[in-house]
């Protein structure tokens, strides 16, 4: 069912007002902006997961779990403002809008995702009781770089068979050499990569070349077929996308015929009114520029100090490798030194010996092959 309660959390403080420009439109992708819409409008919800879900069976209507947010939480770091929604059959939507890369970000999306699933049982409830949760993670930045060629004919929903580039992933618990078995559908997460996304539904080669969805068939755009959208919108995630991305893009917005982001792009342009919501945007969007820095700082940190860790390391090692061939080199030179000492010892004994036996000395010294002065 639908949650028709508006949240009053971000309205209920007036801000400390900053400098901040007026006149545009707020930007959707901005975390804030994002949770707050589609926590007002859940049906705007609905039809984004509908389209990035596509191959899955549409879901008609979900119950916000968390609508309100904390003022006092937009300036802080690494707080995740997420959508965490319930359909009518007790699957659990944790959507989350993703503007900076982060490191191990696929092992922080899992730990999320699985944190959903544990945290349903109660004390003396069973396994039988746990519902799927459903991780729908859009990212404004390539996270996947593999590219997967096939002909068009093989052309799935969220991949570009042509271009070669997949925008949209799906990943679940299967079987390694039969993925058509699963463990079932208690852990499943997509991802929506919205540079590629756009390149692919956006691209001037896409034009009227994708036939429209049914949600989308409602007008044809001027092509004369009506189901073809001669404004490239050709399915309801090529117009979400399109809304993600070029929301400040006048004549694409006026292109917007598709309903539910109609009615989203509305609401983007109320908020962008609001005085108050300028400014929990701008705190929110002001405290990701200062978590980007402070990362980009102890990286660069940490390499500075990992250059000079190494130098220094590479100082110690070239002392101790300079000792340890200067030993190796000494230890030779000794033991030639010794064999040749050994030898001359001897011959001269092998002389005495000859000479005591009666040999004249000249004699011996022919047989041993030793000079005149050996021994003087």
């Amino acid at each position: 069912m639908m949650n028709e309660g508006k949240p009053t959390g971000p309205l209920s403080k007036s801000p400390r007002l900053l400098s901040k420009p007026t006149g545009l439109l707020l930007d959707p992708k901005n975390d804030y902006v994002f949770k707050r819409l589609f926590t007002q409008a859940p049906e705007l919800l609905v039809s984004l997961i509908n389209a990035i879900r596509d191959r899955e069976p549409p879901i008609a209507s979900l119950e916000i779990l968390n609508p309100y947010i904390d003022p006092q939480t937009l300036s802080g770091k690494h707080i995740v403002l997420d959508v965490l929604a319930v359909d009518v059959e007790g699957r659990r939507f944790n959507v989350e809008m993703q503007v900076q890369r982060h490191r191990a970000w696929g092992s922080r999306s899992l730990y999320y995702l699985a944190k959903l699933l544990s945290g349903q049982l109660k004390s003396g409830e069973g396994y039988e009781s746990l519902r799927p949760v459903v991780g729908i993670h859009i990212i404004d930045f390539d996270y996947f770089n593999v590219q997967e060629v096939v002909h068009a004919a093989n052309a799935v929903s969220g991949t570009d068979r042509v271009n070669g580039e997949q925008y949209v992933w799906c990943f679940a618990l299967r079987d390694r050499d039969q993925p058509q078995i699963t463990m079932g559908e208690e852990l499943q997460l997509h991802f929506l990569e919205l540079p590629k996304a756009l390149r692919v539904l956006s691209g001037p080669s896409r034009e009227n070349t994708l036939r429209a969805s049914p949600e989308v068939r409602s007008g044809d755009g001027g092509s004369g077929d009506p189901g073809l959208v001669s404004t490239n919108f050709a399915s309801a995630l090529a117009f979400w996308v399109n809304f993600l991305k070029r929301w400040q893009e006048d004549q694409v917005m006026s292109s917007m015929n598709h309903p539910p982001v109609q009615k989203a792009l509305n609401m983007l342009r109320a908020m962008s009114a609001d005085e108050i919501e300028q400014q929990f945007a701008f705190e929110r969007e002001r405290a990701l520029l200062i978590e980007q820095m402070e990362l980009h700082a102890a990286r660069a940190e940490g390499e500075t100090a990992g250059i000079l860790k190494g130098e220094a390391a590479g100082i110690l090692k070239g002392k101790a490798l300079g000792l340890e061939e200067g030993e190796a080199a000494g230890i030779l030179k000794g033991e030639a030194a010794g064999i040749l000492k050994g030898e001359a010892a001897g011959l001269q004994l092998a002389l005495a010996r000859l000479i005591a036996s009666g040999m004249p000395e000249d004699q011996a010294r022919e047989v041993l092959g030793l000079a005149r002065d050996f021994g003087a």
